[in-house]
């Protein structure tokens, strides 16, 4: 019999018992909502943010010279993302196996090498060479998304449900960025994390 006043443990396994209940009944704080439900509520779209800059090809070596995001400041904006940079690293492999080159041309590759140092990011030159080269095909280029999806998560080995997403909307941000590439003009992409 207990006593008031005084304190017995209760034995182990009804403890337990009892604190499952307990976190049962309380909730773990989740939303309670069917699975199903939840994933079909519109999720926010990210706020895009700049990812493509246009510079004169004499002005690179002073991009080099200045830390990021100090050296792009007031430079003309060539595309926006919403998704993260290392997309396109992703993509670029894909484009890779398509005979799309995104590598910057022989003349700049240096100073590419340079900047890329500087910023300890690595760096996209899109130049006219790649306009010239390659403009066509990626105009052409129209894949599904399931397949962009399908090879991010082969060469990621990770699933991300808007891999496919992801890939369509950087493709386009290279699109952008070749027609924009054009005599002295290239266009710079880093891909910051």
């Amino acid at each position: 019999m207990i006593q008031l006043g005084t304190w017995q443990p209760m034995p182990r396994p009804r403890l337990c018992l009892a604190l499952l209940t307990l976190v049962a009944l309380a909730g773990c704080g989740g939303d309670a909502r069917p699975a199903a439900e939840r994933a079909a509520e519109p999720r926010p779209t990210p706020a895009a943010y700049p990812v493509a800059y246009a510079v004169d090809r004499g002005e690179l070596d002073e991009l080099a010279e200045r830390s990021l995001p100090e050296a792009l400041e007031g430079r003309k904006v060539v595309a926006t993302s919403t998704w993260e940079p290392y997309t396109l690293v992703v993509l670029s492999e894909w484009l890779h196996e398509k005979g799309i080159e995104l590598d910057p041309p022989p003349a700049l590759a240096a100073r590419a090498n340079a900047i890329g140092e500087a910023w300890d990011a690595p760096v996209f030159v899109i130049a006219a060479e790649h306009a010239r080269r390659y403009g066509k095909r990626l105009a052409r280029l129209r894949p599904p998304e399931a397949e962009l999806q399908r090879f991010f998560e082969s060469f990621t080995e990770e699933p991300r449900g808007t891999a496919g997403q992801e890939m369509a909307e950087w493709l386009d941000v290279v699109r952008r960025s070749v027609s924009e590439a054009r005599g002295d003009r290239v266009v710079v992409i880093p891909v910051e994390e």
